[in-house]
C-alpha cells in the first residue's frame, strides 16, 4: 500500500497541460477510488494552487475559463485527497529542514509534512513516496531517507510499476 504525497506544483499539472500532466493523470486516475493507494498533500497546497492557477491566467497562459473550471473541478477532486494540516509542529520541524537542507518555505513545509507523515504511518506497513518535479525538494528528501518520484511523462512506466507492486 502506497501514499502518494503530492507538492504543488505536481497537483497544478493535474489542471494545467504540461510536461508530467500524463503522469498526474494516471496516478490520479489509478489511485482516486483505489483501496490500495492514497493521495496526501499539506493544507498549503490549496493557497498554492490557487496562487498559480491565478498567475497562469493574470499572464495570459491560461483564460479565465481556464481558471475557474481547474479551481471547480480541483475542488470536487479535494474529497479524493487527504489533507495533512499545518501544525506548530510542522512548521517548528520546517525550521530544522531549512537549516539542513536550504529549501524554500513552502519546500520545507511540505518536506516536514512527509517526514511527520511517515512517523505516523511508520506502524501501518505504509509506503509514503513524495512526487514533486522540483530537485532541490527531492534531493532533500532523498538525503532524508524518503522515496520519490519525479512526475514526469517518462516517468508514467516506474509508476505502474510501483502501483502493480503494493497490489
Amino acid at each position: 500500500m502506497s501514499v502518494f504525497y503530492l507538492d504543488t506544483s505536481v497537483i497544478v499539472k493535474r489542471y494545467r497541460n504540461e510536461e508530467g500532466t500524463a503522469f498526474v493523470d494516471h496516478l490520479f486516475d489509478t489511485v482516486i477510488g483505489s483501496k490500495d493507494h492514497s493521495l496526501t498533500t499539506s493544507t498549503l497546497s490549496i493557497l498554492e494552487f490557487i496562487a498559480a492557477m491565478r498567475r497562469a491566467q493574470k499572464g495570459k497562459v491560461i483564460t479565465q475559463d481556464h481558471f475557474e473550471n481547474a479551481v471547480y473541478i480541483f475542488n470536487r477532486e479535494l474529497n479524493h485527497i487527504s489533507l495533512r494540516p499545518i501544525s506548530e509542529e510542522i512548521l517548528t520541524r520546517a525550521i530544522d529542514v531549512v537549516m539542513n537542507h536550504v529549501l524554500r518555505t513552502a519546500d520545507a513545509i511540505h518536506l516536514s509534512t512527509v517526514l511527520e507523515l511517515i512517523e505516523i504511518m511508520a506502524d501501518f506497513n505504509e509506503t509514503i513516496i513524495l512526487i514533486s518535479n522540483d530537485k532541490e525538494m527531492c534531493q532533500a528528501a532523498l538525503n532524508e531517507g524518503i522515496k520519490v518520484l519525479s512526475a514526469a511523462d517518462n516517468e508514467i512506466e516506474r509508476l505502474s510499476s510501483i502501483l502493480c507492486l503494493d497490489q
